[in-house]
This record gives structure tokens, sequence and C-alpha cells, in this order.
């Protein structure tokens, strides 16, 4: 694909008025489109021709592009002084990373200034858009409340004076951003789209995310309808031939609907962002290992595809990853999603060197991870390694692979699952392979367990290795334990799983009717799901017509049949 250079734009310029021109200006700026923005830049014979409120507009985005700051700041002082702002001299004692992106501290010190310019209505203005900026940066607790009532009241001081229409229009849209913020679930759609017909483009796109983001965060009855929301503003910005804007926007919307609703639900978004970039002439390096990443739970090949030649030359790094320059959390992500990936389907193909690949790929993986002090990335490189290698009998190779990990797993355990899982592993390991030293790790494992599905998969565990040494009693001991910790967190999957688990050790072992004694009491578990009652009572008529119990098989395989 030829990647498209700024002048692509140069005829849709011309075809658009010096007002759309600001506001694609201000659409590129909000979605940090920097090539783009390129694009839309006025001269200083074009910046004439805006209103005065939009020179000073164009001024104070301006701030934000970079390599521009020195003449957007000089641009602002010029404007400011030019057309008679009381408060000209104030900002310009002002850092320009504040006048750039207010932040709440910021907005918390313009609040008073905002009372010293009785006698000029246009300084007042300016702080209350600048406060109000600020502090929707972090709508918690009051800062949204406060900044939509600095909206609230300088509409009602503008309304119905034309002299200050556009500083109207502007406070409606930070008006209807502050009715986003604080009350989301009060806002109905059809309110939005009419503000958006009335705030122009820039700002409507904000105005349109914003409620699209809000109503997915507070999930609120608009929530299913969110992703449609957000394909509408990426199909407006690709409409608009802001491709880096889309692009932009599109990994925004692909990292939130990973992080709130599911990787298989942002997978479509993580791809217009890498197609998108493409289109723009800009780098999607990032936004190629983020589809990748996500295609990794998807569509398995198509990401290793994607994954092998993104990462090519980094995967071609041999000997000592110290030598060579750090990898990125994005880039150690995307190498673990690879070597999960391969080791899956060469556990599918059957082939060797595909899982040697894929093996070395992932202690390549927990090298990185350890050096970059990744301990949460070092533990899922290593339980991926045993997830994968251990039904292929590399359990000494393991066992090694995870003790050398093994303070990470300490560490990592404090926050997550994932390190106690490792530390799992290695005692499971360790019993299985009849090293003494086995307990010691599942203890430590159950220690630093806090969550309950921690403690119920701990004692699975231990019921694991005292059956595979034969020690029934001590195995269902942890059965019943798991079995209790599963009912006191009303978890009829997991207390009838326990059951099981218990019912095939005593069938294992040569007791046949603690076996079946345990799967009678599954019965026993409240609200347990009909597909389990139908499971379970199957498998309780099979295994009485095997030891020869015609009646007790036929009543449970009535049972089955009758739910």
């Amino acid at each position: 694909m030829n990647e498209p250079s700024p002048a692509r734009f140069q005829g849709f310029r011309k075809s658009l008025s010096t007002k759309e021109r600001l506001e694609r200006f201000l659409a590129c700026v909000y979605f940090k489109a920097f090539s783009d923005v390129e694009s839309y830049l006025f001269t200083p014979r074009e910046v004439a021709v805006l209103k005065p409120y939009e020179r000073l507009r164009y001024a104070l985005n301006l701030l934000k592009v970079p390599g521009k700051e020195v003449e957007a700041r000089k641009m602002l002082s010029s404007e400011l002084h030019a057309q008679g702002y009381h408060v000209a001299d104030f900002l310009s004692t002002l850092p320009t990373r504040n006048l750039a992106e207010p932040d709440v501290d910021f907005a918390t010190m313009l609040l008073p200034k905002i009372e010293e310019y009785p006698r000029d209505l246009r300084s007042a203005l300016l702080l209350i858009f600048l406060a109000a900026e600020g502090l929707y940066t972090n709508p918690q607790g009051d800062n949204a409340v406060y900044g939509a009532g600095l909206a609230v009241n300088g509409l009602e001081i503008t309304q119905q004076r034309p002299e200050y229409a556009e500083f109207f229009t502007r406070l409606n849209a930070l008006n209807v951003r502050g009715l986003i913020l604080t009350s989301p679930q009060e806002v109905e759609l059809d309110i939005v789209d009419g503000a958006v017909r009335n705030i122009g483009f820039a700002d409507g796109l904000q105005v349109l995310h914003e409620y699209a983001e809000a109503q997915l965060l507070m999930r609120t009855p608009f929530a299913p309808h969110s992703h449609a929301q957000f394909q509408h503003v990426t199909e407006i910005l690709i409409g608009a031939e802001l491709h880096e804007c889309a692009s932009n926007y599109a990994s925004r919307v692909a990292r939130l609907i990973q992080n709130w609703v599911g990787a298989h639900e942002a997978v479509g978004f993580a791809a217009i962002a890498s197609e998108q970039a493409k289109i723009a002439g800009v780098d999607s390096y990032g936004k190629d290992l983020h589809w990748g990443t996500l295609l990794a739970l998807t569509s398995p090949a198509q990401a290793r595809e994607i994954l092998e030649k993104t990462l090519e030359k980094r995967l071609a790094e041999q000997g000592d990853p110290l030598d060579f320059s750090p990898w990125s959390s994005d880039e150690l992500e995307a190498l673990l999603a690879l070597a999960q990936v391969q080791g899956n389907l060469a556990e599918e193909s059957g082939s060797n060197d595909e899982l040697d690949t894929a093996w070395e790929r992932l202690i390549k993986a927990r090298d990185i991870a350890l050096i970059n002090k990744d301990h949460h990335g070092a533990v899922d490189a290593m339980n991926t390694l045993a997830d994968i290698f251990a039904p292929q009998g590399r359990k000494e190779e393991l066992i090694a692979e995870i003790q050398r990990t093994l303070p990470s797993a300490r560490i990592a355990a404090r926050e997550t699952s994932h390190g106690i899982k490792l530390i799992q592993h290695l005692g499971i390991f360790k019993g299985e392979m009849g090293n003494p030293d086995w307990f010691e790790f599942l203890e430590e494992a159950n220690a630093l367990s806090t969550r309950p599905l921690e403690k119920f998969s701990t004692q699975l565990a231990f019921a694991r290795i005292y059956a595979k040494h034969e020690r029934l009693d001590d195995a269902l001991q942890s059965i019943a334990r798991a079995y209790q910790i599963a009912c006191e967190n009303h978890d009829p999957r997991r207390a009838s799983l326990a059951l099981e688990m218990g019912s095939r050790y005593a069938q294992m072992l040569g007791d046949p009717k603690r076996g079946l004694s345990l799967l009678e009491q599954v019965f026993d578990i409240p609200d347990l799901p009909q597909n389990l009652v139908s499971y379970f009572a199957t498998m309780l008529s099979d295994r009485y017509a095997d030891i020869g119990n015609a009646e007790k098989a036929r009543f449970w395989k009535q049972k089955a049949t009758a739910t």
C-alpha cells in the first residue's frame, strides 16, 4: 500500500470553509493526530480571517501540538492583549503545560481568579473554560459537578446575548459533557444528538465519545449500545479523511472495550486502528502489536502471522536481552501471545520444532520481563509454559524454570492470582515427580491465598498430589475443604467439581463406594444448574450399572432424563 502524504488533503482542504477547517484542526488535536493536524495548520494570514474567539481557541490548541509551543504562546499573548482581555497578563505568567493540558490542581487554582474580573466577562469565561476542562480530566468526587456548575453559570450569563454567541456554544458543549460525567444514566441519547448538532464538529465528537464511554463504564441500560456509538464516531472520522484521528480513536476504544467488556469485542477496533494508521502513513507498530495480541484469542493463525511480521526485528535478536534496546510492555505482551499461540498450534499439529520455538520464546519473554522488573509478565510467561508443556512431560525442566521465577511469583501473588497459580504449579510438578518438598510449596500457595477461588484451587492441588501418592483419606479431606469453600461462596459449579474430583480419586484408589457417596452428595448442593443435575445423574447411572446395581442405575437414569 502506498503511504499517502499530507498533500492528499489539499483538495479536500480547499472545499472546506474556514470554520470547518478550524473544527478539523481541533479534532486532530483532541485525538493527538499530529500528522493529520499538519494539513490543517493556519498561516498568519488565515488566522487573521478567524473570528476573535476562534483565534484564541486556535492558539490554545496549538499549544498542544509538538514543536508549536513557542509560536502558539506568542500568538496567544498577542491575541489576548490585542483583544483587550484583562486576564492577559495573568495568563502570560502561567506554564505552557497548564494552559495546554489543564488538570484539577490547575483548575482549583483558577477558580478564585474567575471572580476577579467582574468588568470583563470574556476573561471570566475564558477562565471558566480552562477550569472546567481541568476539572473534567478527573471527574471523580465533586470535580465534574463543579465543572458543570461553571458551565451552567456561564450559560445563564451569556444566554440571549449575541455578542457572546461563540462563548455560549462552547459553554453548551461543556455543560453537556458535565451532565454526562455526573449523571450519565439520566442523559437521553436524543439530548446528546440535539446538542451535538449545535456545538461544532470537534466538540460534538468528544461529547459522542464521552457519552458512550460513560454509559459503558457506569453499565447503564444504554451500555450495550456503546459499541455502535464508538463505531459511529470512527466512521465520521474516516468519512472526513482524518485517518490518523480514526486510528488513534479506534486504538483508544479497543483498549477501553478490552478492559471493560472483553478482548473478543475489542478486536474489530484494533484492526481499524492498524488499518487507518497505514492509510495515514504513520507508524502502526504499536497498533499492529495490540491487534495481533487480541487476535491470539480469536484467530490464532492470523495472530501468529501478524505478530511474527511485526516483531520480526526483535525476534531476530540473539543473546543477552541486555545487549539490545529495552522491550516495551506492549512488545512483551505480544511476545507472550505469539509464544502461546505457537505452542497451542504446535500441540494441534504435533510439530516438535514449533513447540521448541514456543518454549524458547516463552523463556525469552520471562527473561525480558525479569529485566524490566515486570513480575506479572514473568509469571504469565511461566504459567503459559506450564499449561502448554506439562502435558508434554517436560516437568523437570518446568520445575527448574519456575524456580528461577519464584521471587516474581511471590511478589505478583500480593496483587493477583497468577503468582499463586505458578507456586501451585511448582508444588504439583514436584509432587508428581516425587520431590519431598512439594508440600511446602502448596502450603505457601495456601498461605498466600486471600480469595475464595485461590483457596479452592489450592485445596484441589493438595488433593491431586495426595491421590498421586495413594493417600486417599488426606485427598478427600482436601476435597472436603474445597467443597466447603465453594458452598460458603454460593458456587454450586465448583462445589460439584470438588465432589466429582473426590469421587474419581476414590474410584481410582479402590474405594468405589465412597466415590458413589460423593457423587450422590452433589444433589445436596443448593441451586445446582439443571445441566449439572443431568450430567451427574447420568454419571451415577453409569457407575451403578458398572457394578451391577440395576435398580439404582435405573433410578438415576430416570432422574437424568427427567431434567
